[in-house]
């Protein structure tokens, strides 16, 4: 029986996610490995499966190798930190199952939320190939998506058991299951409230998609642009301004590829310097965030755009020159230029995963560690500390991980 622990973690499923690893990856004709990419259900799993392969690394020189063979490209990651990162395998693993007094609690965190099937979604919609799915959900529970969908549409169990079941019916070869449970989901689906006819190149993430119909139902379609393109550069979506016309607001959405390596990294700052150059307003939505309280995201970005809006008339900003006409290339130099860096005398002004604002300097003793501002409005935090290590040493702009950890704060502005 497999067990869900006081712990939060499924012992068997993080063994059966590593066997499949080492027995089941082939190489391609090619002799490459594809890329997998590994989701749990809580940070806990996530973090035992990670064990797991350490241990099995030290077992035996193939198992070593074989790990070593999938290259850097392996991950694992619980749902809500996937986000953007497509592979040509992904192996799930459920997590939760029945625990060791045969109790079975359908408390499935962040995917029984309102937007829990948005999660849902990126997750089985990241592997290009193939998908395996490790669960230890009772049957007897996934066999009752008829009636939960009834109840509950297409959206939190509902939608989680009736994956479930048709992933169970497409290993099984079960056509006639899969085909009835496919139209269920469709009689399901709720017709959107706001069309919109889309760009050439429309959204490139379910994510993009629903940034993208919520700003509009707030500002209007006709100021916003997706996928727009200048200069050899792309950008998720554009606002115009209210004045010119003219798109002045970049919006940037998900954020997840900034971290895949340094070189992008490297490359999205260059980009986003350049673009700045001609006038853009760069504002990023992490997509963790969104799917949590999307309606504090939008009212946030929406006060950010009308910010914009009230500065330009008040011509506080420069207005955008006439060159910014979609598909216009750009001259560029292909020497980024040196901008300030932070030090421990300076004063940084950050945003946190929340989309709070603060600001900062540094003491060089622990001791000395505000939890509030001072009249100023500057926090003093230790330089040693996860937020002083990741910042420190960074430029404007950049975006800071917080140790190991999935989180991130963005330097706005160094004093």
């Amino acid at each position: 029986m497999l067990v869900f622990t006081e712990d939060q973690v499924n012992k068997e499923e993080a063994r059966q996610v590593v066997d499949i690893l080492l027995n089941h990856i082939k190489p391609f004709a090619s002799g490459n490995y594809p890329t997998v990419g590994v989701a749990t259900f809580n940070l806990y799993q996530r973090n035992l499966i990670l064990e797991e392969i350490t241990k099995v690394r030290q077992q035996k020189p193939e198992y070593d190798k074989k790990i070593a063979d999938l290259g850097s490209d392996l991950f694992v990651k619980n749902l809500e930190n996937i986000q953007g990162d497509e592979r040509d395998v992904i192996i799930i693993s459920t997590t939760f199952g029945k625990r060791s007094d045969g109790s079975f609690r359908q408390q499935f965190g962040p995917i029984l939320q309102r937007n829990g099937y948005k999660l849902l979604n990126v997750i089985v919609t990241r592997a290009k190939y193939k998908i395996y799915v490790c669960t230890s959900i009772p049957q007897e529970h996934i066999n009752q998506y008829p009636t939960l969908l009834q109840q509950y549409r297409n959206n939190g169990r509902a939608i989680f058991y009736s994956y479930l079941a048709y992933a169970k019916a497409v290993s099984e070869n079960n056509t006639e299951t899969r085909e009835s449970l496919l139209k269920q989901l469709y009689e399901n689906c709720e017709s959107k409230t706001f069309e919109i006819d889309h760009d050439v190149y429309g959204s490139e993430s379910p994510f993009e998609e629903e940034v993208y119909y919520r700003l509009a139902e707030k500002i209007g379609q006709d100021r916003l642009h997706q996928q727009f393109k200048i200069g050899g550069f792309r950008i998720d979506l554009v606002v115009k301004s209210t004045l010119t016309g003219k798109p002045i607001i970049a919006i940037e959405c998900d954020g997840a590829k900034y971290h895949s390596s340094n070189e992008a990294y490297a490359w999205d700052m260059f980009r986003q310097s350049q673009l700045e150059k001609q006038g853009f307003i760069f504002y990023r939505i992490w997509s963790t965030n969104w799917w949590y309280s999307d309606e504090k995201e939008l009212r946030n970005l929406v006060d950010f755009i009308l910010t914009v809006d009230k500065n330009e008339k008040e011509e506080v900003l420069v207005p955008l020159d006439d060159i910014l006409v979609e598909n216009e290339i750009i001259p560029i130099t292909l020497r980024p230029e040196v901008k300030k860096t932070v030090t421990s005398s300076s004063i940084v002004t950050v945003k946190n995963p929340e989309g709070k604002i603060l600001r900062i300097k540094f003491n060089k003793t622990p001791a000395i560690h505000s939890i509030k501002p001072d009249n100023n409005g500057v926090q003093a935090i230790y330089e040693k500390s996860p937020l002083g290590i990741s910042v420190i040493g960074k430029s404007e702009g950049e975006v800071c991980q917080l140790g190991m950890l999935e989180i991130y704060y963005e330097i706005l502005k160094i004093e």
